[in-house]
C-alpha cells in the first residue's frame, strides 16, 4: 500500500497525547473504615476492574479513530504495479487517407475520428500525433493543429505505420510506451503480419478500427485510348465494391463541356469496361466522371490528348531503309535519311530519334557526336550488320552497354514478346500465343537483360531497350530475315520512336517519380511551370537538355487535375494527373480473433482510464473513524462499571 500524501503520517506521533492524558487522569480509591467489609470489598474490587476496562476500551477507540483519520488524510491506495513510478509516452496515428472519406451519418469517418480524438486527448502526458503526411508534437495548440488536418492521397501500410512510429518514441527503458492506431485499416493487399516484431519490450499496441458498416464504392480504375478509323476510342475500366446490380452514369468532358455520356450496369460483375468513340482531335483538358456513392476522390479521371507534334527521325544507313520510310511516313514523324558517307553531322543534334541501320564503320567523329546525343537524352535505335560488328562493339562499350557476342550461324526464330515492356504496353488487347513470329538466318548472342523486349527461341534477347538506347541483336534486311514483312515491325518501330515522347502519355499518377520530357529550348534562366485551373503556379524539379527539358513530378503537383505547362508565358501543352487508386477497394486488414480491436475512440479512452486508475481507500478510513468514535460514545454512555 502507498500513500498520496505520506507527510500526514507524522500526525500519528500525536497519539501519545491521549495516552498521557489517560495516565494522568487515573483515580486513586480512598479507604473507609467499616465494621463488616467482606461484601463491600468484593463489590469494590469488581467496580475497580470494570472501571479500568472501560477506560482502556475508550482509549483504544479514540486511538483507532484518530489513526483512521490520519490515514484518511494521507490517502492510501494500491498502485498499478506495471505502471508504478513510470512515465507514459503516447504516440497516436490518425489515418487521413482517402478511404476515411466514407460518410457515416452526417460526417465522414475521418471527421468523426478527429473530433473524438481532440475531445479525449490525454493531458499532461508526453504526446505525439502523426498522420500519413504530417506529425504534431505535444504543443499547446495541438488541438487547433489537428483541426487543420485534411485528407490526403498518401497512405501508409500497417508495416510502414509501425516502422514510422518507432522514430517518435524515446530510447528510455523506464517509460511506458503506448502506440494507438486510429484507422479503418483499409488495404488493397489484405495480408496478416506479425506486428509484434515491430514493437519494443515495453511498448503496448492498441487498434481502434473505424469503418462504415456496409461499405460500397464505385471507381474509375484506368483509361486507355487508341486511334481507330480516324477516331479516338477511350476504354474506361470501372470497378465496384459492395452493392451489385446498379446503374451509373459515365460522362466525358473537355474543358468542362460535356461531349459524351452513357449509362452502364454492372449486372453482378465487379468490374466492367465501357468505350467512348470521340472525334479525332486534341482534348487537352479532358475529364471522365461518374455519379457514385461512397468515396468521391476516384469518381473523376483526368486526361490530356494534346495536338501531336512531329518527331524528327534520322536514319543513318549502309543498307536499304525502305521499310523505315514506310513506317515513318505519317503525320507524326518527319523522316530524313542519309547514307553514312553523306551524313551532315549538324542533323544529329536536330533529331529526336536516330536509327543506325546496319552501319559497319563508326568513325571517331560519329562516335563522339552520338555519345553526346545520347547523353543529352536523344533516342538511339541500333540495327547491327551481319558482316562486321567490331566497330559497333567498341561504340557500345562507350555507351556502357554489353557488346554483341558470337554470331549464331543457324536459323533462329523470335518466339516471345515481353508485353509488359514499355514498347508493347497497351499495344495488344490480349497477350497473343499464336503470333506469326519472324525468322532470322544469322543473329548475335547477347547476355540476358531485364530490359529485353523480344526473345529468340533460346531465350536470348532479340531487342533490348535501356538508357535511351534500343539495340537489335540481328540484322533486319530481307536477305537475313522476314522481320520486315512481320506484323510486329510497325508497332515495334512506331513505339520505339514514341519512347522519346513521354509527354504524350494520357495521364500520370501523383506522388510517383514521373520523368516527363517537354520539347522546349531556352538559353535563359526561365523555368517550366505547372498551372492548374485555379491559376495556382507550381514549379517541378527540372533539368535542361539540348532540345528539351525533363521535369520530375514526384513532389508537385499534389492534387489531381489538368495542368497547363507554361514556359516564358507560353502554353506548351497540358498534362493530367490522377490520384493512385489503391484506396478504392474497400478491403481491410485481417485481424485475428485474439487481437483486441476497439470500435470507438470514447470506448478505448474510457477503458484506458480504468486500467490506469489506482484503487484508493481513504473513504474506508473515514468510515472506520466514524465507527470508532461511535464506539467511544456508546462506551461512555451505556457501559456502566
Amino acid at each position: 500500500m502507498a500513500f498520496q500524501y505520506p507527510q500526514f503520517l507524522y500526525a500519528l506521533f500525536l497519539l501519545i497525547i491521549p495516552i498521557l492524558i489517560h495516565l494522568f487522569q487515573l483515580r486513586k480509591f480512598k479507604k473507609v473504615e467499616f465494621t463488616n467489609v467482606a461484601l463491600l470489598k468484593e463489590i469494590s474490587i469488581q467496580s475497580r476492574k470494570s472501571s479500568k476496562l472501560k477506560k482502556y476500551l475508550v482509549l483504544l477507540s479514540r486511538l483507532l479513530a484518530f489513526t483512521a483519520l490520519v490515514l484518511a488524510f494521507a490517502q492510501p491506495y494500491l498502485p498499478n504495479d506495471s505502471q508504478q513510478d513510470k512515465e507514459t509516452e503516447y504516440v497516436i496515428y490518425l489515418d487521413n487517407s482517402f478511404s476515411m472519406e466514407y460518410q457515416k451519418g452526417t460526417k465522414s469517418v475521418f471527421e468523426e475520428a478527429r473530433q473524438e480524438l481532440i475531445k479525449f486527448l490525454p493531458e499532461e502526458e508526453e504526446l505525439i500525433v502523426f498522420t500519413n503526411n504530417r506529425s504534431f508534437r505535444n504543443i499547446q495548440n495541438l488541438k487547433n493543429e489537428l483541426l487543420s488536418v485534411e485528407l490526403t492521397s498518401k497512405s501508409l501500410s500497417l508495416e510502414q505505420v509501425l516502422l514510422k512510429s518507432n522514430a517518435f518514441f524515446s530510447n528510455s527503458e523506464h517509460t511506458q510506451k503506448k502506440l494507438i492506431l486510429l484507422s479503418d485499416f483499409q488495404t488493397s493487399q489484405p495480408k496478416a503480419i506479425n506486428y509484434q516484431d515491430y514493437l519494443s519490450y515495453n511498448q503496448e499496441l492498441y487498434f481502434i478500427q473505424l469503418q462504415p458498416e456496409k461499405p460500397t464504392n464505385t471507381s474509375i480504375q484506368s483509361v486507355n485510348y487508341q486511334e481507330i478509323q480516324n477516331q479516338i476510342e477511350l476504354d474506361v475500366a470501372l470497378l465496384t465494391h459492395g452493392e451489385m446490380n446498379k446503374t451509373i452514369d459515365v460522362s466525358v468532358f473537355d474543358q468542362n463541356q460535356l461531349i459524351a455520356r452513357k449509362q452502364v450496369s454492372f449486372e453482378n460483375e465487379k468490374s466492367i469496361n465501357t468505350k467512348f468513340k470521340l472525334a479525332n482531335q486534341a482534348y487537352p483538358k479532358g475529364k471522365i466522371e461518374i455519379n457514385s456513392e461512397g468515396l468521391t476522390y476516384d469518381n473523376q479521371f483526368y486526361f490530356s490528348l494534346n495536338k501531336a507534334t512531329q518527331l524528327e527521325v534520322l536514319s543513318i544507313n549502309q543498307t536499304s531503309d525502305d521499310f523505315l520510310k514506310r513506317i515513318y511516313q505519317n503525320k507524326d514523324f518527319n523522316y530524313s535519311s542519309y547514307n553514312l558517307n553523306e551524313l551532315p553531322f549538324s542533323s544529329i543534334n536536330q533529331s529526336d530519334i536516330i536509327i543506325l541501320n546496319e552501319v559497319k564503320d563508326y568513325s571517331a567523329n560519329l562516335v563522339n557526336a552520338l555519345q553526346k546525343y545520347v547523353k543529352e537524352g536523344g533516342q538511339l535505335i541500333v540495327i547491327p550488320s551481319v558482316e562486321n560488328v567490331t566497330s559497333l562493339n567498341n561504340f557500345l562499350k562507350k555507351l556502357n552497354l554489353q557488346p554483341l557476342g558470337k554470331q549464331i550461324q543457324e536459323s533462329i526464330q523470335l518466339t516471345k514478346i515481353n508485353f509488359q515492356h514499355p514498347i508493347y504496353q497497351n499495344t495488344f488487347v490480349n497477350e497473343i500465343d499464336n503470333f506469326d513470329y519472324p525468322n532470322f538466318k544469322k543473329a548475335y548472342q547477347y547476355p540476358k537483360q531485364s530490359s529485353t523486349a523480344l526473345y529468340y527461341s533460346n531465350q536470348q534477347p532479340t531487342l533490348i531497350s535501356q538508357d535511351n538506347v534500343s539495340l537489335f541483336t540481328t540484322a533486319l534486311n530481307i536477305e537475313n530475315s522476314n522481320f520486315q514483312n512481320s506484323p510486329l515491325i510497325v508497332p515495334t518501330f512506331y513505339n520505339l520512336a514514341q519512347l522519346n515522347r513521354l509527354e504524350s502519355q494520357l495521364q500520370f499518377q501523383l506522388h510517383s517519380p514521373n520523368s516527363i520530357k517537354i520539347n522546349w529550348t531556352s538559353t535563359t534562366d526561365d523555368v517550366i511551370q505547372l498551372v492548374d485551373e485555379k491559376s495556382k503556379v507550381q514549379i517541378p524539379q527540372q533539368q535542361k537538355f539540348f532540345k528539351y527539358v525533363e521535369i520530375n513530378t514526384s513532389e508537385v503537383p499534389k492534387e489531381a487535375g489538368n495542368y497547363a505547362v507554361l514556359a516564358q508565358g507560353d502554353t506548351l501543352k497540358y498534362l493530367s494527373f490522377n490520384y493512385p487508386r489503391n484506396q478504392s477497394i474497400l478491403t481491410y486488414y485481417p485481424f485475428e480473433n485474439r487481437d483486441e480491436i476497439y470500435t470507438s475512440i470514447a470506448g478505448f479512452f474510457d477503458d484506458l482510464r480504468k486500467q490506469q486508475e489506482i484503487k484508493s481507500y481513504w473513504y474506508w478510513f473515514v468510515i472506520f473513524a466514524f465507527i470508532f468514535l461511535l464506539v467511544e460514545v456508546l462506551l461512555l454512555n451505556y457501559f456502566k462499571p
